[in-house]
């Protein structure tokens, strides 16, 4: 699991009372799910999805395509044989764990007016099949 989010050169890190050194939102669930080890890519990697920011292309295959969801235009959508604009993840249904290990649940605007257009797994088997030229 990747860590999208880094300090900046002088930033306080961390307080006693609501400043946190991980900016991340979910990181304890993220681990709980996927552990803290860098991916591992098998021989023969024909696509890759790249969620977010933080992302070491260099550690891509090199013989892969990348898919890259992310919600801001920046530089290193360059690398994506497809970028796709994402949501960010308020505008999504899930569960953030925060440092003290409580998860809360998060309901999107969109899945509660019902209409929520698809989820990441159905996007990214969409993006994976026109990626590989299957409609």
């Amino acid at each position: 699991m990747k860590r999208d989010c880094q300090p900046e050169p002088g930033e306080l890190l961390e307080d006693e009372l609501l400043i946190r050194a991980d900016k991340n939102p979910n990181t304890t669930g993220g681990q709980a799910l996927f552990g803290d080890a860098p991916p591992h890519f098998p021989d023969g990697t024909d696509l890759v999805l790249v969620w977010g920011e933080g992302c070491d292309f260099a550690s891509l295959p090199p013989q892969a395509r990348m898919i890259f969801l992310n919600p801001t235009s920046q530089p290193e959508n360059g690398h994506a044989d497809v970028f796709i604009p994402a949501s960010i993840q308020t505008e999504r249904n899930g569960h953030y764990t925060n440092f003290e290990g409580a998860r809360q649940r998060v309901r999107s605007p969109a899945s509660r007016s019902g209409n929520l257009a698809s989820t990441p797994r159905t996007l990214f088997r969409r993006c994976a099949a026109l990626a590989r030229g299957h409609p």
